[in-house]
């Protein structure tokens, strides 16, 4: 069964998006998906995280969150899902489900609809 984490964020578009990379390293991180000697303690907006030292990784996840800084700036994204899956079977093994406030939006809980949206 997939284990799903529902997470809401809210402020302002770069720091939406500066806390989606370092928690998408920090999941690779915790979940050993590269190994942890890949990985240096870093500090983004005064919370120190694990961020990847490798090139690749890297300028993918930058390019990602860089673009994801700008739908959020143009209104254009409300939620941002990571999804691990099993190299053996393809199957999900778990998912994060960020749930996007822009800083002007009035930060509601996020419904029970959204949850279920991405249950699967």
């Amino acid at each position: 069964m997939t284990e799903s984490v529902f997470i809401a964020i809210c402020g302002r578009p770069e720091h939406i998006s500066d806390y989606i990379f370092a928690s998408v390293n920090e999941i690779l991180y915790q979940r050993k998906v590269h190994d942890q000697k890949f990985f240096a303690l870093n500090k983004i907006n005064n919370q120190s995280y694990h961020l990847a030292q490798l090139k690749n990784t890297n300028e993918y996840l930058q390019k990602i969150t860089t673009q994801t800084s700008q739908w959020i700036f143009e209104q254009q994204l409300d939620s941002f899902i990571v999804k691990l899956f099993s190299v053996r079977t393809n199957q999900v093994l778990e998912q994060w489900c960020f749930k996007i406030m822009n800083h002007n939006k009035k930060l509601n809980q996020y419904s029970d609809k959204f949850q279920q949206k991405y249950k699967k």
